[in-house]
């Protein structure tokens, strides 16, 4: 009889974590709930056609641990910028705006003082004021991280971080060796010049010479393999383009070559205060994919470019040529090539 009942309760328990959902609320209904009981706000921004938001609500927002952890932790609020009307919080009324000719949603700018990539993971304090936000697609373990974190509050200081960082055990256990293993390497990885490494873990002011480093190598020559065009052309637009790597752009979005969105776009995107609509990669690697398949699709690349032992400079004179790069660009990617000496990068 016993063994009847557990099993009867361990199906009932079972049955209750499938269905499981986050309680999903309008953030008018958050403000009101804190009044009563404080809990900081997590706001999903989302459209209704970002390939990754739906991801992000399919894989990292079903999980059974994730919902367990937001439903008892936060309140939870989904928020279409697209769609949304005007509505009042915390005193204010948001509602939809322009810049310039651009639509945006005041509310927006409140959330955040970047501009905003979809999807974006943003947070309230539990006064109801603009804390942090983080753009793009976030895996289930990277999702618990950012949500433990967060509690943590708006006053805790970097020693606060990283003592709980250092105590912190993820419910995930392959995926915590694997986060292990890698602030393992973060902590004695060479910083360069003017680096730093945060209470996160990540390098701040990354140096020119990491942005050149073995893997990105790897790609460029993976792309010359493909497409035909130059390893050394491809690194150098990357690194003018994205200063380096060092700028929102690339950091945001993986988006090392400002490439804006097309119509079949299926991945995330990164929206700037001036509207213009880029493109959000999963990996540094598919920015170079498709930057190289871009400039063969939308410019008169001559096959007996492709085929050819060409030197960096008839290939910069070329892209002035058919209109991808201007003169000054020329100038820069060639010194990009001579200083880092890109044309000694071994061919595959």
């Amino acid at each position: 009889m016993k063994l009847l009942l557990s099993l009867s309760t361990l199906l009932l328990l079972s049955l209750t974590t499938i269905g499981a959902e986050i309680e999903w609320i309008t953030i008018q209904e958050a403000e009101k709930r804190n009044k009563t009981e404080a809990r900081p706000i997590l706001i999903d921004i989302y459209t209704d056609w970002c390939g990754w938001c739906k991801e992000l609500d399919k894989k990292t927002y079903a999980d059974p641990i994730i919902i367990d952890y937001i439903n008892e932790h936060y309140w939870a609020v989904k928020f279409n910028p697209e769609t949304s009307g005007t509505f009042t919080f915390n005193g204010e009324e948001y509602g939809k705006d322009e810049l310039e000719g651009t639509p945006f949603h005041e509310f927006e700018v409140f959330i955040s003082e970047k501009p905003l990539s979809y999807p974006t993971t943003a947070f309230l304090t539990s006064d109801n004021q603009q804390f942090a936000s983080w753009g793009g697609f976030l895996e289930k373990d990277k999702m618990h991280l950012l949500l433990s974190v967060v509690r943590l509050g708006k006053e805790a200081s970097e020693e606060d971080v990283a003592a709980f960082l250092e105590n912190y055990s993820s419910p995930y256990p392959s995926e915590a060796s694997e986060w292990e293993e890698a602030e393992e390497e973060t902590n004695t990885v060479q910083l360069y010049e003017g680096e730093e490494i945060n209470e996160l873990g990540v390098i701040q002011n990354l140096s020119h010479k990491r942005y050149f480093n073995p893997k990105f190598e790897m790609y460029a020559l993976a792309v010359e393999e493909e497409y035909s065009l130059p390893a050394e052309i491809i690194l150098a637009l990357g690194a003018y383009y994205s200063d380096f790597g060092n700028s929102d752009m690339a950091r945001f979005t993986n988006n090392h070559f400002s490439l804006t969105i097309y119509k079949d776009w299926d991945w995330g995107t990164y929206k700037t205060a001036e509207g213009t609509v880029y493109r959000v990669y999963p990996s540094v690697e598919e920015s170079y994919n498709d930057a190289a398949q871009y400039i063969l699709k939308n410019y008169r690349i001559p096959k007996k470019f492709l085929n050819a032992d060409k030197s960096y400079e008839e290939w910069t004179q070329l892209l002035v040529k058919v209109g991808y790069i201007n003169q000054d660009e020329m100038a820069e990617l060639n010194e990009i090539i001579i200083k880092y000496q890109l044309e000694n990068v071994q061919t595959m």
